[in-house]
């Protein structure tokens, strides 16, 4: 049993750092890999998020319980939209493989509470290597829109898709 136990356990940390190393990499790159959908592409460093979420607490746009959550996102990306020119905030969910549980969290939960929190248009958004059927359908359903990284020639790389566009399994 402890074998079977040590190797679950080595498993899931195996996933949660190799979702950090996902995370990180976007995170270091988010000007050049949201370059496609923004202008000005840059990652909201926590402390302003973790800033204004707390002041958007306190004039009463959001409740204590919400501004924990919100502050619970992966990346929050800002930029100006590439053919409109108007600002847009991604709330990107990461996650190697994306499964429904991301999706939920990018939308009803973090987006929603970030478009209140700062009065400003949010994208929903999950970045992964894959998405499994039920994210897939939730995504579409939803309205999350999905960056998939791809590997080409040993070459990261972000393709997007709108919600509609999401290829089915």
């Amino acid at each position: 049993m402890d074998e079977e136990l040590e190797a679950l356990w080595s498993e899931k940390l195996d996933e949660a750092w190799r979702d950090l190393m996902l995370e990180g990499w976007i995170r270091d790159r988010a000007p050049v890999w949201f370059w496609p959908l923004l202008r000005q592409a840059r990652v909201i460093p926590s402390e302003q998020l973790a800033d204004r979420t707390e002041t958007a607490w306190e004039v009463g746009r959001i409740t204590e319980e919400e501004l924990f959550d919100a502050l619970r996102i992966a990346l929050v990306v800002e930029g100006l939209h590439r053919r409109e020119r108007r600002r847009i905030l991604l709330g990107v969910e990461v996650a190697r493989q994306g499964k429904a549980h991301h999706v939920h969290r990018a939308f009803p939960c973090r987006a929603k509470l970030l478009a209140r929190a700062f009065e400003e248009e949010v994208w929903p958004m999950v970045a992964s290597e894959a998405l499994d059927p039920a994210a897939q359908e939730a995504a579409r359903r939803l309205g999350v829109r999905w960056a998939r990284v791809e590997e080409d020639r040993g070459e990261k790389r972000i393709r997007f898709f709108a919600p509609e566009k999401i290829p089915a399994p």
